[in-house]
């Protein structure tokens, strides 16, 4: 997928919910499978801090990408305020239909984000990774829910590409450990890169 879309990443291994010595590090009270992926999401956090990058995409293993991605999110960036902390490129539900510019003719617009659902592909500022580090020491909520928190409160500048960029696209063989906790929908690509890889494979 990186060769077709011209992107480089980084590989994070994922916190097994049955990885005790692991998860113990972790100040929270959930529950093994949730405090999992909080531990995963935190240590990228972690990460972008330490390679001081500007900001970060971080995508979970599940998901399918637009064929075109780059110029959508070349098209979004400069829209896009210069203080934000999180850039939701896929989200499963958003609560907001407020525009962040009306003059767009794209597809694909940038809106302020009330509550988006989902952390398969969100983009995260240093900024906003450093003061993550700092505001989870200790978790009573999945790391989803409670960025949703924050973004309510007015802790976290908070925007959504809809129609989503980024979709989560689960094989039947490919269970999730982390169980459902709330309101979602399905969001299909105009142009999937699976569909096209699949494509290739058979011709």
């Amino acid at each position: 997928m990186s060769n077709v879309l011209n992107l480089t990443f980084d590989f994070f291994p994922a916190v097994s919910k049955f990885d005790s010595k692991t998860l113990k590090k972790y100040n929270s009270s959930l529950s093994d499978d949730r405090k999992a992926c909080y531990a995963g999401h935190y240590e990228v956090y972690r990460s972008i801090i330490n390679n001081g990058y500007r900001n970060a995409l971080i995508l979970e293993d599940d998901v399918d990408i637009e064929l075109n991605i780059t110029s959508i999110v070349h098209g979004i960036y400069p829209t896009l305020p210069p203080n934000w902390d999180l850039l939701y490129v896929g989200h499963c539900w958003f609560e907001n239909k407020e525009p962040c510019d009306n003059k767009t003719t794209s597809a694909f617009r940038l809106y302020y984000s009330k509550m988006p659902v989902c952390t398969h592909a969100y983009a995260v500022s240093f900024a906003a990774a450093q003061r993550l580090v700092k505001m989870l020491t200790f978790l009573t909520e999945p790391i989803d829910v409670q960025l949703i928190n924050w973004i309510k409160a007015g802790f976290l500048k908070s925007f959504s590409i809809d129609p989503p960029a980024i979709v989560q696209r689960q094989a039947k063989d490919d269970q999730t450990d982390i169980p459902s906790s709330g309101k979602s929908f399905k969001f299909y690509l105009k142009n999937s890169t699976l569909d096209f890889l699949d494509h290739k494979k058979t011709n």
